[in-house]
């Protein structure tokens, strides 16, 4: 049995170890650090997907083409929020639809009780004018003049009568006045004012209006269901109207009639 000699072992042992150190200074080991600003890192899925303006126009005849002025301006600001992008269409989408409706309610009202009222003023006044005026039976302008005067009365009667069933006045204070709230409400959260104001500085507001904006949306849909529930009960109070007056007409034909 022969032994291998001792110079071919020590070779081996020192061609092995060199092998060794070459692998280890072959890998390039660098130390752990963690990241100094997180936030940046996290705002990155919330800049993704930002929105457009033109995503939330509204292309009717009789609306303007965004619900609110200067919307650019609330888009942006909901672009910021440190909120998912499918969180951020809801909150845009809620806007519009309420406001929306509130604005076009407001300005059906409006124009239906401001045009009413400013004709049933101008009528009262023109009808007995021209009865006073109109007195000569034989002039060519008296036929004339006298169906223009029965056509003004009829007239006044009929807007009075429909402006008081659909309560033209009390609907159109109403959606002035919450489309007002509402508004100022929105501005309010942008700006991070009154109650949703804090000591920070400006550069927080973007974390402030995020953290504020489950209160936002509450009141915002306390302030619409409120809404609702007035324009119900003026709706129910001219039913309950027209009721008493039905029960009211039958009773005095049942007395008048003939036993």
């Amino acid at each position: 049995m022969t032994d291998e000699p001792p110079d071919s072992e020590e070779k081996c042992e020192s061609s092995l170890e060199n092998t060794i150190t070459i692998e280890v200074r072959d890998i390039d080991i660098k130390p752990y650090t963690k990241p100094h600003n997180t936030s940046n890192l996290n705002d990155t899925k919330y800049v993704e997907d930002l929105l457009s303006a033109e995503d939330f126009s509204i292309k009717r005849c009789c609306y303007h083409q965004y619900p609110l002025h200067n919307f650019e301006i609330i888009v942006d600001k909901v672009n910021s929020l440190k909120i998912d992008v499918k969180d951020k269409k809801l909150v845009l989408f809620r806007l519009q639809r309420i406001f929306t409706k509130v604005s076009c309610l407001q300005k059906i009202y409006k124009y239906s009780y401001f045009y009413s009222r400013v004709f049933i003023v101008v009528a009262s006044i023109l009808a007995p004018t021209l009865t006073s005026i109109n007195t000569d039976e034989k002039k060519a302008m008296y036929i004339y003049l006298w169906w223009i005067i029965w056509n003004l009365q009829i007239c006044i009667s009929l807007l009075t009568s429909v402006s008081t069933f659909f309560k033209w006045d009390r609907n159109y204070f109403l959606y002035s006045e919450f489309k007002d709230k509402i508004e100022e409400e929105i501005w309010h959260f942008l700006q991070c004012t009154h109650e949703y104001g804090t000591d920070s500085s400006l550069n927080e507001s973007r974390l402030t209006n995020t953290e504020n904006l489950p209160t936002f949306l509450q009141k915002i849909e306390e302030m619409y269901t409120n809404l609702c529930l007035k324009d119900a009960e003026i709706k129910l109070s001219n039913l309950q109207f027209n009721k008493a007056e039905h029960k009211r007409g039958g009773t005095q034909s049942s007395t008048t009639s003939p036993t």
